[in-house]
């Protein structure tokens, strides 16, 4: 059993690392995060299922040696985990990638299958093999799978603790291999029996010399890091894991450009902070007290300083940023009271400010997506004077927006306008948005008063002047856009239905597949009204009725409803909790932990309920769990109920449970060992399943409440079959 721990330990630190690393290859879009999160399920249950053949016909006295067994498996993960994030590194110049730029859309997926599978189909096969040595000792399928789950969590907490302690992602690599090595070399000295085996000399040195070559490794990580850095940042200046991203600074000849996950976010010659603060403070005549949200790094705080104001708060989410500042001396602005903090969360104990500038970045993920919903504006609003604006920017296009464009924006306008009585958006190929409760000055008003600033040379810039600011407010594409984000039916951004979000995932495919970006995108959050939504509930009918008997296809497809719904539901409760709470990555990690723990309590705690299930006919317990908590979920954010992290973290157990007590159901077999596969592969097939769906449409289009809602469907559904067995 703690062999099984050991590997769920280290099948979920190195899924951690691997998806740390193809992210920041793909220059961290969260569509390659979940597309290749489905293809490690994916590889993994390939793996499970790939050694079936293999030792299918051991018996009891055959699979006796996890030595023989599981050790090799573990030399050549702790051998391969290593290379292939070398391979993460090196991909897009070993692709052929230009240098900055995009691999194809082929391509990256090429990087995603190169980096993620071949781990990922090792793990399968670990927990395979682990768990029939286990149940040849008189040990269920379920204990095995508990083992494993509480390895995860162990993982899990692991990951947490080594970015929070300052481990780069290439140490925790190099830590995950070292345990696996150490592993197998125990495991080969076990037993005097196995010191006589021919394999035994061979396999122990082979254990030592790789535990003492990544030992070193350890030591010599910040070296090695940054050397591996260089590859795709010649003029490295400095680089950082941090529990937002990896932060690389780059620099030569006194121009500094900053990388969040490779992906250049700021350099300090540019004129962007120059243009969207004085755009934004030159609103009102004199603005005492400013608020700057994030953009630190681009001088936004410099920039708002030049009005004098009695109070300038920067409030930064990301402490690495700062510390990276002081490392490449890029400084920070003196004159503002900066102070590390969830901008969320200092916004309800700020207090009244005349402009408040969102910096922070683009709504491209779950976690940034926070800052541009009705509900973080409306938290603005409370920290506004009476004429106070607000301003923020979205990415866009000079001359031309395409349809999923244009509902990005909108998005986000209908947000403003359902909190803002006064929106103006200035376009360009960044669009500035500027809210108020009260009215906003013409284009000529705005001039002038720069005008006056300039006045004996007091207040030069270098983009933005006069006739700039006219040319923003009198060009043709003024009214046009304003226009056209005012008509749109886009539906409001919001906590509970993020549509921005996924509008921003479907321009970023659109950069491979123009096309997409010319396909207006489904709004309806009714999935009743979808035909596809009644057919697939017909095939699952059908497949319930045929497949009731109890054989291994029926238990897969049963394992695989509760691992999807459970997976939907979790991510559901997590992006809640992110929303509501905050969005620290130490609080998320504590959240998936929590999951984890409760697999392996509900798998643990059915078996030992085994007798007792089968005798007062618990069955449908699990089942009714899962629907039970995924309906209180929907009616808890449907209600905008409290998402604190007792109540969501009690959520995550119960669900963890209900999910663990399904899978240790369905392995009660007389033969067992012919379920480890099938079973453990229908789970995290269907999880990964899960996952793509709940990310890529169920949670932009029906919400977090109707996503929940559909999660209890499905398990609702999915206890029809032990209802009909029961009969």
């Amino acid at each position: 059993m703690r062999t099984l721990v050991v590997i769920g330990a280290i099948s979920l630190l190195g899924q951690v690392v691997l998806l740390r690393e193809i992210t920041v290859t793909c220059f961290g879009s969260e569509l390659v995060y979940l597309l290749a999160m489905g293809l490690w399920l994916l590889g993994s249950a390939g793996g499970a299922l790939l050694g079936r053949q293999a030792v299918s016909g051991v018996g009891r006295s055959g699979i006796d040696s996890p030595s023989r067994r599981v050790a090799p498996l573990l030399l050549a993960g702790a051998v391969v985990l290593p290379l292939l994030l070398i391979a993460a590194r090196g991909a897009r110049t070993l692709l052929g990638g230009v240098p900055g730029a995009y691999l194809p859309f082929t391509g990256q997926l090429l990087a995603m299958a190169i980096v993620v599978l071949p781990y990922a189909v090792l793990c399968g096969l670990l927990f395979r093999r682990a768990a029939l040595v286990v149940m040849a000792r008189d040990r269920s399928l379920a204990a095995a799978y508990a083992a494993d789950c509480g390895g995860a969590l162990l993982g899990g907490a692991v990951s947490m603790i080594l970015l929070a302690t300052g481990f780069s992602n290439l140490a925790a690599c190099l830590l995950c291999a070292l345990a696996a090595a150490v592993t197998a070399g125990l495991l080969a000295a076990g037993t005097e029996r196995r010191r006589r085996s021919a394999g035994f000399a061979l396999t122990v040195t082979l254990a030592v010399s790789l535990a003492v070559a990544l030992a070193a490794g350890v030591a010599a990580s910040a070296r090695l890091d940054r050397a591996l850095t260089r590859w795709n940042h010649p003029h490295l200046l400095a680089t950082v894991d941090t529990p937002y991203g990896r932060l690389t600074a780059a620099g030569r000849e006194g121009q500094v450009a900053l990388f969040v996950n490779d992906a250049l976010a700021y350099e300090n010659q540019c004129t962007s902070a120059e243009v969207f603060v004085h755009v934004a403070a030159l609103q009102r005549a004199a603005p005492r007290r400013i608020l700057v949200l994030g953009g630190g790094w681009e001088d936004l705080p410099r920039e708002a300083a030049r009005y004098g104001p009695d109070r300038l708060v920067h409030v930064e989410h990301n402490r690495g940023l700062l510390q990276l500042q002081t490392e490449v001396g890029v400084d920070a602005p003196v004159d503002a009271n900066t102070i590390v903090a969830d901008p969320r969360r200092y916004l309800r104990e700020a207090g009244i400010f005349d402009l408040i500038l969102v910096g922070m970045p683009a709504p491209e993920s779950g976690l940034d997506n926070r800052y541009y919903t009705r509900e973080f504006f409306a938290a603005c609003k409370d920290r506004l004077a009476a004429r106070g604006v607000l301003s923020l920017r979205l990415g866009g296009s000079e001359n031309l927006w395409t349809p999923v464009l244009t509902q990005r924006n909108a998005s986000v306008y209908r947000a403003l306008r359902a909190v803002f009585s006064h929106v103006v958006v200035l376009p360009g190929a960044t669009n500035v948005f500027l809210a108020s409760a009260t009215d906003l000055p013409a284009g000529a008003d705005v001039a002038g008063r720069l005008e006056d600033r300039q006045i004996g040379g007091r207040f030069e810039l270098r983009q933005v002047s006069p006739a700039y600011v006219r040319y923003l407010y009198e060009n043709d594409r003024f009214a046009q856009i304003n226009t056209l984000l005012a008509a749109s039916a886009a539906p409001a951004n919001t906590d509970a239905r993020p549509s921005c979000y996924r509008h921003t995932l479907v321009l970023w495919l659109a950069k491979f597949y123009p096309r997409l970006g010319w396909q207006e995108q489904e709004e309806s959050a009714a999935p009743w009204r979808r035909p596809w939504v009644w057919l697939a509930v017909a095939v699952w009918l059908a497949l319930t009725f045929v497949l009731r008997g109890g054989s291994t296809a029926g238990r897969s497809l049963a394992v695989g409803a509760a691992a999807a719904a459970g997976m939907v539901l979790e991510m559901v409760l997590i992006l809640y909790y992110q929303v509501r709470v905050g969005a620290l990555f130490q609080d998320l990690g504590l959240l998936l932990t929590l999951f984890m723990l409760g697999l392996m309590v509900g798998a643990a705690g059915m078996q030992r309920l085994r007798s007792a299930a089968q005798t007062f006919g618990l069955g449908l317990a699990p089942w009714l769990a899962l629907a039970s908590l995924a309906g209180a979920t929907a009616i808890l954010i449907a209600q905008a109920g409290p998402g604190s992290l007792p109540i969501v973290g009690l959520l995550l157990i119960g669900t963890g449970a209900a999910v663990g007590g399904v899978f240790a159901q369905m392995s009660w077999s007389d033969r067992p060992e012919r379920l480890v596969g099938p079973l453990y592969g229908a789970d995290l097939l269907a999880g990964g399943l899960g996952s793509l769906a709940a990310g890529l449409y169920l949670i932009p289009v029906w919400g977090l409440s109707g996503t929940a809602a559909a999660a209890a469907v499905v398990a609702g559904l999915a206890a029809a079959p032990h209802a009909l067995r029961r009969r």
